[in-house]
């Protein structure tokens, strides 16, 4: 097959590879419906900490759905269904991940690749990685969710902005924006990404899987715990994490959380 999805095991870190670099990394139809079974592959590894999404090479993150697919969708609805599914389903498993995830972009991040990022809790960029969203210039749409995530970093003006008039943006932009967490210099991108990732892996991974949670019920409308909530806070209490960060905080040291540190740390 022309382009694949792979999964490269780095210490406490999955990575998960657009790996498709003669085309910009350009996301088949088989590559979308690869995403989700690498990635539950991925959470039953229960020695992964965090997950790390890039596409291979140095030009792109993901240069967006393959157009030349895409060209035989035309008048075709089973195929055009089978389409708007698999990325959503891609797009559903990667926001739906407890662990932390990660995306680094460097390059052209257009498309159904920024669909992909936006799916992840964090976005590092390269000084000269470029985003944008096109469907305006194809004549087709997003879905709800990937719009939902789109608004949620950037605010409805900048979004409407975005897909109603297409441009391309500098990475510069998209940290002013919102659209990504941090920008390095190229030179330093995996040095600097990899201390980024190291410093979140020292972070209680509980207390980041319940803020996902949360985060999960505030988007569904929730203005109070829910039970299921309630009782995962609750839960804090009693576990390991809690103990360890007690005991840190009075011995005026760093915690050391069973699960959520980097290798060697």
């Amino acid at each position: 097959m022309d382009g694949r999805i792979t999964i490269e095991n780095d210490g406490p870190l999955a990575r998960l590879v657009i790996d498709r670099a003669s085309k910009r990394n350009a996301l088949s139809l088989a590559m979308w419906n690869a995403i989700p079974v690498a990635l539950r592959k991925i959470q039953a590894d229960a020695t992964t900490q965090a997950i790390v999404v890039e596409g291979s090479g140095v030009e792109a993150f993901a240069a967006g759905a393959d157009i030349e697919e895409l060209e035989t969708l035309v008048e075709n609805r089973q195929a055009g269904l089978a389409t708007i599914d698999a990325i959503h389903a891609a797009e559903a498993t990667l926001s739906s991940m407890d662990r932390p995830t990660v995306a680094l972009v460097r390059g052209a991040c257009i498309g159904g690749g920024l669909e992909l990022a936006m799916a992840c809790d964090i976005r590092l960029a390269t000084s000269d990685s470029r985003f944008m969203a096109p469907p305006a210039r194809l004549g087709i749409a997003y879905s709800v969710s990937s719009t939902r995530r789109l608004v949620e970093l950037v605010g409805e003006g900048r979004a409407i902005e975005m897909l109603f008039a297409p441009k391309e943006l500098s990475s510069e932009e998209a940290l002013r924006l919102g659209l990504v967490t941090a920008v390095f210099d190229r030179a330093q991108f995996e040095e600097a990404s990899r201390r980024y990732i190291d410093q979140l892996l020292r972070s209680s991974l509980f207390s980041i899987k319940s803020a996902k949670a949360i985060m999960g019920a505030v988007r569904r409308g929730h203005l109070e715990d829910p039970a299921e909530i309630r009782e995962l806070r609750v839960q804090g209490f009693a576990g390991p994490d809690f103990a360890e960060g007690v005991a840190a905080f009075r011995a005026r040291r760093r915690p050391a959380f069973p699960w959520g540190r980097s290798q060697g740390n």
